[in-house]
């Protein structure tokens, strides 16, 4: 026999031996005498049935909502005591400016038309924001014949007068004989009684540009 079988020969007669020592050891059965074959009967036992718990239905549990608190008092701190109160610093007092003397004498007439004539060009070159006077064709030929009658020395004694009027109705007027030229104030509209003393009478002043805009009477 190959050596792979000999185990397997081994462990069948091992089994055989003990089949036959158990057939063996079982107590013979006396049998009745007259009786037929006996016959056996296998009767098998169920396992008995476990009971059938019914499962409740539970309804959910309502939590009963907890009911706001009422706010608790707290209890303010101390207010401080108040501070002692300070004395007050002294301020200098400084003395009020003289009022103006109402029987001072009043500007000259030609110094108010010089004030005005600065301030009407200061409020032109501010609307011009710095740019200059856009002048027409006929404004610039005018300009220049009134330039060039300027410029003209006449040294003869003939008397010429010329005339300007400004904005605010001051009447300037020029007299030039032999070269030279002095100007006069003879009148204004905004004339207040009482300020501009014997306004009617010619006043000099100082004489505006040649191209300020003079008319020849």
């Amino acid at each position: 026999m190959p050596r792979r079988s000999l185990p397997l020969a081994l462990t069948i007669a091992v089994h055989v031996l003990l089949l036959a020592c158990f057939y063996l050891a079982r107590p013979a059965v006396p049998q009745l005498a007259g009786a037929g074959p006996q016959r056996s009967m296998l009767m098998l036992v169920l396992p008995k049935l476990l009971p059938v718990v019914k499962q409740e239905i539970t309804k959910p549990v309502v939590r009963a909502t907890a009911r706001p608190q009422a706010p608790v008092a707290r209890a303010l701190p101390p207010r401080p005591a108040p501070d002692a109160p300070q004395a007050p610093v002294p301020v200098a007092v400084e003395p009020d400016a003289p009022l103006p003397d109402a029987f001072a004498a009043a500007p000259v007439a030609g110094d108010l038309a010089e004030r005005a004539r600065r301030a009407a060009g200061k409020i032109d070159r501010q609307l011009r924001a710095g740019k200059p006077v856009a002048l027409s064709a006929d404004a610039r030929q005018a300009r220049f014949e009134r330039i060039m009658a300027s410029a003209y020395i006449d040294k003869s004694n003939t008397l010429t007068v010329d005339r300007y009027e400004s904005g605010d109705g001051v009447i300037i007027e020029r007299l030039t004989r032999g070269g030279k030229s002095s100007c006069y104030m003879s009148g204004t509209i905004n004339f207040v009684p009482g300020i501009l003393r014997d306004s009617s009478k010619p006043k000099g002043v100082s004489c505006p540009p040649a191209e300020a805009g003079w008319t020849r009477k």
